[in-house]
């Protein structure tokens, strides 16, 4: 993966950094922004509507704000798709790996801003991507936390909704669990509603 232009790995787990709430994002440098080489697949919308992240992109228009953006965007792509070992031959998990990207930048950003947009649009052109990342996985990382915690002092219906979520919110990297046509489904958890409706659940459970 290193040979086609990926991070080296040990670098690239740097992506799964963990920011105690509120803690200040760093500035950018525009020297340091760099072409990270290519990805195996083109980033792609969540299915389920535009992103806050995306709504925030449309506002900047001049393409020295925005050219850096999309090199960003591939560089935490990158990252994340060297740090879980993703085969670049599965465009699948590559589509994967892109979705965690943009939802965890989304809810980062979403958290950053207050879902202000033109605060939004600011912090795009003055941090960095990578840092509304750690910002969004962070607060999941909180989340899985404490669905661990649960884990250990109940013992929920095996099978039961509430059971399976509880266990999505316990993964490495938490799952939401929704029900789509009567079937259950496990998705990233991509914006802070999807915070609130996690949260919902754990104090269901407690």
């Amino acid at each position: 993966m290193e040979e086609m232009g990926f991070q080296e790995y040990s670098e690239a787990l740097n992506v799964y950094t963990y920011l105690p709430s509120r803690t200040p994002l760093p500035v950018k440098r525009q020297d340091r922004i760099r072409a990270v080489g290519t990805l195996p697949a083109p980033p792609v919308q969540l299915r389920s509507g535009p992103l806050f992240l995306f709504k925030a992109l449309a506002g900047i228009t001049e393409p020295q704000d925005l050219e850096p953006l999309l090199e960003e965007l591939f560089f935490v792509c990158n990252k994340i798709l060297s740090a879980d070992g993703t085969p670049p031959d599965r465009p699948s998990l590559v589509k994967r790996a892109i979705r965690k990207a943009l939802s965890g930048i989304n809810i980062g950003l979403e958290i950053w801003s207050d879902r202000d947009l033109y605060l939004a649009q600011d912090g795009l052109k003055h941090h960095y991507l990578q840092s509304f990342f750690h910002t969004g996985y962070s607060r999941l990382v909180d989340i899985r936390s404490q669905a661990r915690e649960i884990q250990k002092k109940v013992d929920l219906e095996t099978g039961s909704f509430l059971d399976e979520a509880l266990e999505g919110l316990a993964q490495d990297y938490p799952l939401l669990v929704v029900e789509i046509q009567q079937k259950r489904r496990r998705r990233f958890l991509k914006d802070s509603s999807d915070l609130e409706r996690a949260n919902q659940y754990l104090r269901l459970v407690e």
